[in-house]
């Protein structure tokens, strides 16, 4: 079966954990046995591994949209919304976690596809008073760190 993938063409490298797991979902089909075609109208199956903003405008109606949801925050972008209702026929979580805001939300999650959040990770709400400190070690560019 010929498959349309598509993801931010900005993380199509493999040196970040978004770009290994775009690629690695491309290979995985790949050993099934099927095509996959770069952000192609035609075939009859889309993958989006992006935000919904960044796939929005390449639409194809005719094709079967699956939207893979691998971002980690706790709420939805506004602009999403619309996109959701009216675009994408199915939602893919990349962990539990994921599926539990998307439903939180009223959308239902068909499949989840793990990668990404540890299941041994918990999330808790803080309240922010001040700025947010971290360590950061490594010479990852990942989400446009100031240095």
């Amino acid at each position: 079966m010929d498959i349309s993938f598509f993801t931010n063409p900005g993380d199509l490298h493999t040196h970040g954990g978004y770009g290994v797991a775009g690629f690695g979902i491309v290979s995985s089909l790949q050993k099934l046995g099927h095509r996959v075609l770069w952000n192609d109208p035609e075939p009859p199956l889309k993958f989006n591994f992006c935000f919904p903003s960044a796939f929005v405008d390449d639409i194809n109606p005719d094709q079967h949209n699956i939207w893979l949801a691998a971002w980690e925050s706790t709420k939805l972008q506004e602009d999403w919304y619309d996109i959701l209702d009216n675009e994408v026929d199915e939602i893919w979580a990349a962990s539990p976690w994921v599926a539990g805001i998307l439903d939180d939300n009223g959308y239902k999650v068909e499949k989840i596809y793990r990668h990404g959040v540890s299941p041994i990770w918990k999330p808790h709400r803080r309240v922010i008073t001040d700025k947010i400190r971290f360590l950061y070690e490594g010479g990852s560019t990942r989400k446009n760190p100031m240095i």
